[in-house]
């Protein structure tokens, strides 16, 4: 008995050394036994059920982003400049920066859930976390493939023009009869700049004409007059600045909004008189400026401390704008400090920079100027701390008030404390000021000081007057050369502020500022059998990743059974989607596979082959696949992913456009 348990011992204690130290025996062994562990790790052999929940909108189980009736994500374009988000379909508060104009958003859901979708909650990467608001799928247009095209430049400008027309059939007659009995609406040459991403194709037909069948896609663009895409607009432009509001934009324009934010613990006592010599010279001097609509506001901080709070318990007061001077500066004569000090040296400045943020009632629908003047002389409650107990960061408030618009300017004391407190208090002025475009001065000099805080306002109101006249001669329809003489302004300040105008989706005429409008259209891709457009697709970094990485497993495939089981050992054959196609024997065939995993591939793919077809290829074949794979695609692919000026980086992920004909 003894002899068998010393037996049994020795065959278990080599067992486990075996397994300890075969990297490849251990590797095989967690393979086999990992999917009876965590069986919901293990891939769906098949493609996910789609749940329709709009027009050719549909959900997927496990992903964010919003897919068509093919499962490919739904994406949107910003047709207009000035796009902006909301918290809520088609209400609340403005949500983040205007949309970029002419670039992919992703879609992460639609309201109403019913008809036709009016509001679109968007993204600029899959993940919904990083969803930015609901825009207005009137400003929109649907991008439902991730293919763009460009137009194709041979070496010495021998390709065609690129045509565009109206209607497929009108692109149709074009391959039939020439440009007899069709007109394009736009057209782009060898010459003319390239265009700074490909164009979203939306749709693609096959068209016979001449014996031969063509290629037709429907393109969307930006038409302009100029050298590149002529186009006629798609539909009578719309938009605030029709005729009949060209008034409203000019008054809004004019709209100036400056609130002070000052610091009323008993600390600033000493300062107290200083600080309402520099808000009256200040005021006074901003509310005499000619063709300016101004209105002052008032918000006092304290710190969470009982004995000091406000009324209703606040650590902030908050007094809405007006356009009164008189009653303003009276608010101001009235001001007293708390007759209480603070427990430490630091205060509530976040909670009152976050109230004039979100509570004041700004004007002009971000066509106005916006200024906070923060006042204190000491520093702020950081996140963490007792008496900041809503966590405000200086990072979170000047991208806040960048969202709408408002620039902080400051006026620092030198308050109590020494050493740390004092550098933390300068360095979160300074930062709020500079991460919107302020600046921070000393109210050492109370005189000096507001005549410093006026230097800087004083650009902020003629910025303001400009904007008004400017756009009133824009949309008399007169020439930015013609007001640059008429208001003796430099021709760079107008083309200032048709770019202000544009980035806040002001038109002015039927077209955008700049010349450009959006446009869509049919584009043949060949002249006389001449390729005239180049594909393109688009797609994040770490799917392109995931693509080689599959390549390489379908390489070891194809590879002799030595290789295959090499490089099975390896990590990479475990958490490779390609890796449970082969292992489970699916019926389907590869691409179609990999594309519902969301990997990328070609129209005409080489992986349209099922594990029985690989398993069962003759060598020779297996040979040529292999060689094209690890000798062409593979380092292609590469090439293209290390290439940094391909990858934009978006909301903690890298998107980039790389050719279709280098996918598989």
């Amino acid at each position: 008995m003894k002899i068998l348990i010393r037996a049994s011992l020795f065959f278990l204690v080599s067992a486990v050394a075996v397994f300890a130290f075969s990297p490849v025996l251990r590797a095989r062994v967690w393979a086999s036994v990992r999917p009876l562990l965590a069986d919901q790790e293990r891939p769906a052999a098949e493609r996910p059920k789609l749940k329709l929940i709009a027009d050719n909108t549909y959900t997927v189980p496990g992903m964010d982003c919003l897919v068509n009736r093919h499962g490919i994500r739904v994406k949107v374009v910003p047709t207009t400049r000035g796009v902006r988000c909301r918290a809520e379909p088609g209400n609340g508060d403005i949500s983040g920066a205007p949309l970029r104009y002419f670039r992919p958003y992703f879609v992460f859901d639609v309201f109403p859930h019913e008809g036709k979708p009016q509001h679109c909650l968007v993204g600029e990467t899959p993940r919904r976390s990083g969803a930015i608001g609901w825009a207005p799928a009137s400003g929109l247009a649907r991008w439902p493939t991730r293919v763009g095209a460009r137009y194709k430049r041979a070496p010495g400008g021998r390709t065609p023009p690129l045509l565009v027309f109206r209607t497929k059939d009108d692109a149709a007659r074009f391959l039939r009869e020439g440009l007899t009995n069709v007109e394009p609406i736009a057209r782009t040459t060898h010459d003319a700049p390239r265009a700074r991403m490909p164009w979203p194709v939306t749709d693609v037909a096959q068209v016979e004409a001449k014996g031969r069948v063509h290629e037709v896609i429907k393109l969307q663009f930006l038409g302009t007059d100029g050298d590149a895409f002529s186009a006629q607009p798609t539909a009578p432009a719309r938009g605030r600045d029709a005729q009949e509001n060209v008034e409203s934009v000019r008054r809004s324009l004019g709209t100036v909004d400056l609130v002070f934010v000052a610091d009323n613990t008993r600390s600033t006592q000493p300062f107290l008189a200083a600080i309402k010599i520099a808000v009256n010279q200040i005021a006074k001097s901003i509310a005499v400026r000619p063709s300016l609509d101004v209105r002052f506001g008032l918000v006092l901080f304290r710190d969470h401390v009982p004995e000091i709070l406000f009324p209703g318990r606040a650590a902030v007061k908050h007094f809405a704008l007006t356009g009164d001077i008189d009653e303003f500066l009276r608010r101001v004569a009235a001001l007293h400090e708390a007759k209480v000090g603070s427990i430490d040296w630091p205060e509530a400045g976040y909670d009152g920079l976050h109230s004039a943020l979100s509570a004041t009632k700004w004007r002009g629908d971000r066509l106005s100027s916006r200024v906070i003047c923060l006042i204190g002389d000491n520093s702020f409650h950081e996140p963490g701390h007792v008496r900041n107990p809503h966590g405000y960061r200086a990072q979170d408030l000047v991208a806040d008030a960048r969202r709408r618009d408002v620039r902080i300017v400051g006026l620092c004391i030198r308050g109590g404390g020494e050493g740390d407190e004092q550098q933390r208090h300068a360095r979160q002025f300074n930062a709020l000021a500079a991460g919107t475009g302020g600046r921070i001065y000393s109210i050492s000099d109370a005189g000096k000081a507001a005549a410093h805080v006026l230097s800087t306002l004083d650009a902020t109101t003629r910025t303001a007057s400009e904007r008004a006249v400017v756009y009133t001669d824009l949309a008399a329809g007169k020439p930015k050369e013609t007001i640059a003489r008429d208001r003796r302004l430099d021709i760079e300040r107008v083309t200032e502020v048709m770019r202000f105008l544009n980035a806040r989706g002001v038109r002015v005429g039927p077209r955008q500022a700049d010349g450009t409008r959006f446009a869509e259209g049919w584009a043949v891709t060949d002249v006389e059998g001449v390729a005239i457009l180049e594909r393109e697709v688009f797609l994040a970094r770490s799917e392109l990743d995931l693509l080689v990485s599959s390549l390489s497993y379908v390489c070891s495939r194809l590879s002799p059974d030595a290789a295959q089981g090499l490089f099975e050992s390896a990590a990479g054959s475990r958490i490779n989607p390609a890796a449970s196609f082969f292992r489970d024997d699916l019926p389907e065939p590869l691409d179609v596979f990999l594309m519902a995993k969301g990997v990328p591939v070609g129209r005409a793919s080489i992986l349209r082959l099922t594990a029985a077809d690989v398993r069962h290829m003759p060598e020779e074949e297996r040979a040529k696949m292999r060689t094209r794979i690890a000798g062409v695609l593979i380092p292609g692919l590469v090439v293209a992913r290390n290439d940094s000026s391909l990858w934009v980086y978006r909301d903690g992920l890298e998107f980039g456009w790389i050719p279709e004909h280098l996918l598989p």
